[in-house]
């Protein structure tokens, strides 16, 4: 689902506040931490953390190198085993849903096989035209109000933005499965995901908000000093 909560549209985004503040309805993030300052600023305080793409990948694997925990990294690394978790989810809700219900996860299956993410500079970036007609050596891309409004970006900025969410999903599904196979001989618990759920969702969370409080700073002693 697209909310366009700009210009007119403004505070369309507050409708959904309710649903954002329950903690009862779990909701998986990439990069949490980003996701609720932003929505705070908007007077929305998320609660029912219930899991960082970008956490659990590190704790799945801590020995990949530097940018290979973004979204579109992690999505390419995982292409294999994302598509094959997304497919039997699929498959599982096909197996009990009636004729509707079927058709239409048929036609998502059809329409939506993408499983990687496209950073955005690769998705709208180009290279002006020079004088002469030649290409420029600088990677240009319009910026996020353009994008959201010009009728010549608009459609691939809603499917961008929806596949953020889509594909963060069976991120998680896939990370989640890949946890369960890391056994642990930490206290009771029998896997990385029942050590994540106990010790790094409450910490995540309490880390979002360590950052809204920041820290305080004796600001004379700095100057003194």
């Amino acid at each position: 689902m697209f909310i366009d909560n700009y210009a007119d549209a403004h505070d369309v985004l507050m409708e959904f506040k309710d649903y954002f503040e329950d903690a009862e309805y779990l909701k998986c993030w990439h990069n949490y931490g980003f996701d609720r300052h932003i929505m705070y600023n908007h007077g929305i305080d998320c609660k029912g953390f219930g899991g960082d793409t970008m956490h659990m990948a590190r704790l799945a694997d801590p020995s990949r190198m530097p940018g290979s925990y973004g979204l579109s990294a992690l999505s390419g690394i995982l292409a294999d085993e994302i598509e094959e978790v997304k497919t039997a989810m699929l498959d599982d809700i096909q197996s009990k849903a009636d004729s509707k219900a079927y058709n239409t996860v048929q036609l998502y299956k059809e329409e939506c096989q993408k499983t990687k993410k496209v950073n955005i500079k690769e998705t709208f970036g180009f290279y002006r035209e020079l004088k002469d007609g030649q290409q420029g050596k600088i990677l240009m891309f319009p910026d996020i109000e353009e994008m959201h409004t010009d009728p010549a970006y608009v459609e691939k900025w809603v499917e961008y933005s929806c596949f953020d969410a889509e594909i963060t999903y069976f991120l998680r599904e896939t990370l989640a499965s890949q946890l369960i196979r890391l056994e642990t001989s930490e206290e009771d618990l029998q896997n990385m995901l029942a050590l994540y759920t106990k010790y790094w969702l409450p910490f995540g969370e309490l880390l979002t908000d360590m950052e809204r409080t920041g820290f305080k700073i004796n600001i004379d002693h700095l100057k003194k000093i």
